[in-house]
């Protein structure tokens, strides 16, 4: 947990820098987090080779069913070995994310309050309170999601084009620079998409915010609306929205 100096200190401006100025506390469990996109990476990478050990030597094997056995072990193990490790990979993943996610939310909806703290009396004047509040879980949850997304697609999803290249190279070079030539045309439409879509996000996420106060303030205000029996004229204000 931060403390509330820390908290208190001014934020950063930037995504990196605030981040960083978050995650200070928990460079354990966001080390956690890399080791189980560098375990799923290997996962991914380790099970098609398994498998193709199985089945060329299933293919190309003469001789008798003892050692057809013996030829099999190994691989066989591996392969339940490695189907296990998931298991494993996957339940170490949920313990961090139950030690990380939810001080991390914490202490961002406490810096974001802080911050909205020391506003001007004109500033909370002509701003809703509802639209406030959601401001400040938009952020709470914001960080949390593009944390996760940041681990899920550039760590993990690099990591595993790495180890995939590698796989594929040792079994046959040709496949490797096909699935590379991919990755890296994939990847840069995604890239060019992405930055075409960024200014949509922003108005849906200001819009979405915009919808969640003013339906807070109108539950806020409904004694006033029951008493002036303004029921119609609420509903056509938020409708509007």
């Amino acid at each position: 947990m931060m403390n509330s100096n820390a908290l208190h200190t001014s934020l950063p401006k930037t995504l990196p820098g605030f981040f960083v100025h978050f995650l200070k506390p928990y460079k354990r469990y966001l080390a956690g987090m890399v080791l189980v996109s560098v375990l799923w990476a290997v996962h991914i990478s380790l099970v098609p080779y398994v498998l193709k050990l199985l089945v060329d030597r299933a293919n190309t094997f003469q001789g008798q069913s003892s050692a057809f056995i013996h030829l099999m072990t190994g691989p066989a193990i591996g392969y339940v070995a490695l189907s296990l490790a998931l298991g494993v990979i996957f339940r170490f993943s949920d313990y961090v994310h139950m030690r990380l996610m939810p001080n991390l939310k914490r202490d961002v909806q406490q810096a974001m309050f802080t911050y909205l703290e020391g506003h001007s009396y004109t500033y909370f004047q002509n701003h809703f309170a509802g639209a406030l509040s959601n401001k400040v879980m938009d952020m709470v949850r914001g960080v949390a999601e593009i944390l996760q997304m940041f681990m899920d697609t550039c760590v993990a999803s690099v990591l595993g084009i790495s180890s995939v290249l590698i796989t594929l190279w040792s079994v046959n070079p040709v496949f490797s620079l096909i699935f590379g030539i991919w990755a890296v045309i994939f990847l840069s439409l995604s890239w060019v998409f992405a930055q075409k879509c960024q200014p949509l996000v922003t108005d849906y996420a200001e819009a979405r915010s915009t919808v969640s106060g003013k339906l807070v303030d109108s539950v806020s205000n409904m004694s006033n609306v029951r008493l002036f029996s303004r029921h119609s004229f609420e509903k056509r204000y938020l409708l509007h929205f």
